[in-house]
C-alpha cells in the first residue's frame, strides 16, 4: 500500500502576497535493486532511460561496477560494466555516474588505484540492456584521476567532468571536463574548467555538470586557503574552453580537510538550481543557490529544509532533480540519531522547498539509510538510496498528489511561461498563438499580449513590483507566476 504523508507547503512571497498550500505526497512502496554480499550498495546513481525507466548504476568494495534496470515489475539482474580485472574506486562520496536520454545511457567510472588509474566510459544504444565495450577517456595518463560525473549532450554525446590531482596525496587538482563527438567511441582532448586564480577545487568533492545548448556549465567545490565554497565554472563554445569560475555560494565554509560532499546542480528555465552542503555552527546543513545563465545574477542562498537539525551529524551529500518550478533536493539527514534520507519537494522552484519528507521507510529507520538520488520524468520523481541495515539498494517513487507536471500542462495548455520566479525577462512561448492577459493580485491588468504559434515572446518585468501576477488566455489556459527583485 502506498504511502500518504500530508505536508505543509508554504510559498514564500513578498511581502505583497502570501499563500499556502497543503502538498499531499504519495510514496510507492520501497523496491529492491540489488545488494547484498553478491553485488554490493555503495552509492547509487539514477537515471531515466526508454519511457521513463530507472536506470541505476552503484558500486562495490573491490569489485567492477554495477548496473540493473527496470523491468516493468522489478530490477533485471545486475551486469557489471567494467573490464575484467578492473577494480572501480566507490564510496561513500563518489563512485560509478550514469547519465541517461531515450535508449541512450552512458556510465563513467574511476578505476584504483588513483596514482595511476583511470577514467572509463561504457555506452548503451537500447536503454541500458547491454553495454558496449568500455572507453579510456582522459588524457591526463600521468595524473590520479577520480570523482567523474556524466551527462548527455547535443547529438547524444556525452560530457564528463572529473578531478586529477598533480602532487601525491591528491594536492594541486584540477577538474578537468572531456567531450565525446561521435556517440562515445572517442573523446576529445581534455580542458581545465577550474581556475588557479581562485585557488584551487576541493580535493575529493565530485564535480557536476549542465549543457544548454553549446554552453557547459561546471559546478564544483573550490578550495581557497581552506574556503571550501560551490563555483560554477562557463563554457560558451561547448567545453572547449572556460571563463573564471563564477562564485554562487556565500557560506564561507572553513574547513582544513575535504568535507566528502560534492555539490548537485539542475538547469530550470533560464536559471541553473545548484545544492551545496556547509556548516552553520557545528552542524552541517543543504543550501540551494541559483544563477540567471543569461544575466549572471545569483540569489537565494537558502536551505533547502526550513527546520534543519541543530546537532550531530546534521546534513550531507545532497543531490537535485526537477523541471521548471517543479524540485525536489534529496539528502543524508541525522537528525533521528542515526543517518536517513529526506527530500525537500517544491512546485514554485526554490523559494517552495518547504514540504519536507523522508524517502526511506520509516520502519526501516535503525541504522543506515543514506546517499539518496532522484531523477524526475514530468510526473513523479524516482528515488534511490542504500539501506545499510540490509546492505541493499533500495528504490522507491514519489508523487505530488494531485499535482500535474509540466509535460502534462504543456501538453493541455500549449503554453509556457518561464522562468518562475522571475526577475527580469518572463519568457512565453505558445504552441498554438494566442492572446494573453496578465493581472496582478487586485485584478489590475498589467499587459495584453498577442503571442505567436512556435514563437517565444520576452517580457521585460524588471520594473514590475514584486509580487504574485496572474495569467490566462481565450482557451482558458493559465496560471501564475512571481516577480522578484
Amino acid at each position: 500500500m502506498s504511502t500518504r504523508i500530508a505536508t505543509l507547503f508554504m510559498l514564500l512571497l513578498p511581502a505583497t502576497a502570501a499563500t499556502a498550500q497543503t502538498l499531499d505526497v504519495i510514496l510507492s512502496p520501497p523496491v529492491t535493486v540489488a545488494g547484498g554480499s553478491t553485488y554490493g550498495s555503495m552509492r547509487p546513481r539514477i537515471a531515466l532511460v526508454h519511457g521513463n525507466e530507472p536506470l541505476v548504476a552503484w558500486g562495490k568494495n573491490a569489485a567492477p561496477a554495477y548496473i540493473a534496470r527496470w523491468n516493468g515489475s522489478g530490477f533485471n539482474t545486475p551486469v557489471a560494466v567494467a573490464p575484467p580485472g578492473v577494480i572501480v574506486y566507490a564510496g561513500s562520496s563518489e563512485g560509478p555516474e550514469v547519465a541517461g536520454r531515450g535508449d541512450t545511457a552512458y556510465v563513467v567510472f574511476a578505476s584504483l588505484p588513483t596514482t595511476s588509474g583511470k577514467i572509463y566510459c561504457v555506452r548503451s544504444a537500447d536503454g541500458g540492456l547491454t553495454w558496449s565495450d568500455t572507453v579510456h577517456i582522459q588524457s591526463q595518463d600521468s595524473l590520479p584521476p577520480y570523482s567523474p560525473s556524466v551527462i548527455i549532450g547535443n547529438g547524444g554525446n556525452p560530457y564528463v567532468a572529473y578531478e586529477a590531482a598533480y602532487g601525491t596525496n591528491l594536492t594541486s587538482p584540477h577538474q578537468y571536463v572531456v567531450r565525446s563527438a561521435d556517440g562515445g567511441q572517442t573523446f576529445l582532448p581534455d580542458v581545465i574548467g577550474s581556475s588557479a586564480s581562485i585557488g584551487e577545487p576541493c580535493e575529493c568533492c565530485p564535480p557536476v555538470l549542465v549543457l544548454r545548448d553549446t554552453t557547459v556549465y561546471l559546478l564544483y567545490r573550490n578550495n581557497a586557503s581552506n574556503i571550501r565554497e560551490c563555483y560554477v565554472a562557463t563554457s560558451t563554445d561547448n567545453g572547449l574552453t572556460f571563463g573564471t569560475p563564477t562564485k554562487v555560494d556565500f557560506s564561507n565554509y572553513n574547513i582544513n580537510s575535504c568535507p566528502s560532499s560534492g555539490p548537485d546542480m539542475v538547469l530550470n528555465g533560464d536559471s541553473l538550481t545548484g545544492v551545496w552542503m556547509s556548516k552553520y555552527g557545528n552542524t552541517n546543513r543543504i543550501y540551494t543557490g541559483t544563477m540567471n545563465t543569461l544575466t549572471g545574477q545569483f540569489g537565494y542562498n537558502r536551505l533547502a529544509d526550513p527546520s534543519p537539525p541543530v546537532s550531530g551529524f546534521g546534513q550531507a551529500r545532497p543531490a537535485v532533480a526537477g523541471r521548471n518550478d517543479t524540485l525536489a533536493v534529496v539528502w543524508d539527514d541525522g537528525r533521528n540519531g542515526n543517518i536517513d534520507c529526506w527530500v525537500s519537494l517544491s512546485v514554485s522552484g526554490v523559494p517552495g522547498l518547504q514540504t519536507r519528507v523522508q524517502v526511506n521507510d520509516t520502519a526501516t529507520d535503525a541504522g543506515t539509510q543514506s546517499n539518496c538520488d532522484v531523477a524526475y520524468d514530468g510526473t513523479k520523481f524516482h528515488f534511490v538510496y542504500t539501506d545499510g541495515v540490509s546492505n541493499s539498494i533500495m528504490y522507491r517513487t514519489g508523487t505530488i498528489n494531485g499535482f500535474v507536471g509540466i509535460n502534462e500542462q504543456q501538453l493541455e495548455n500549449a503554453l509556457t511561461l518561464f522562468p518562475n520566479p522571475v526577475s527580469d525577462v518572463l519568457r512565453v512561448n505558445t504552441a498554438t498563438g494566442e492572446t494573453i492577459s496578465i493581472t496582478d493580485v487586485h485584478g489590475k491588468t498589467m499587459t495584453v499580449l498577442q503571442t505567436v504559434k512556435g514563437q517565444m515572446l520576452l517580457l521585460d518585468v524588471k520594473t514590475w513590483p514584486a509580487g504574485v501576477y496572474f495569467y490566462s488566455t481565450a482557451s482558458g489556459a493559465g496560471g501564475k507566476f512571481t516577480v522578484i527583485h
